[in-house]
């Protein structure tokens, strides 16, 4: 991945981790694609419109958010790069 491409990625995280913190349903919706399902380690997969929801009628609520969008194993040959994340096209 080119040093742009990461920082596209790096940098939508920041909007969306900013967007969840913010609470605000609309503002996370507009981070997301259509076919976003977070994985929650509480009740696995949750559809968009429930967590948006949940957000929305107070029942969830954020005050952090952060990810790691990227890391490198160099113990194997050649180094991998494991990526995730959704991002929207620029």
């Amino acid at each position: 991945m080119s040093a742009a491409a990461l920082e596209a990625l790096e940098q939508a995280e920041r909007a969306f981790n900013a967007a969840m913190v913010s609470n605000d349903p609309t503002q996370i919706a507009a981070c997301i694609t259509q076919d976003w399902v977070p994985v929650t380690p509480e009740r696995g997969p949750i559809s968009a419109q429930a967590i948006l929801s949940a957000i929305g009628s107070g029942v969830l609520s954020h005050d952090t958010m952060i990810k790691t969008t990227h890391q490198i194993c160099s113990a194997v040959s050649p180094p991998l790069r494991a990526e995730h994340g959704h991002v929207r096209p620029l």
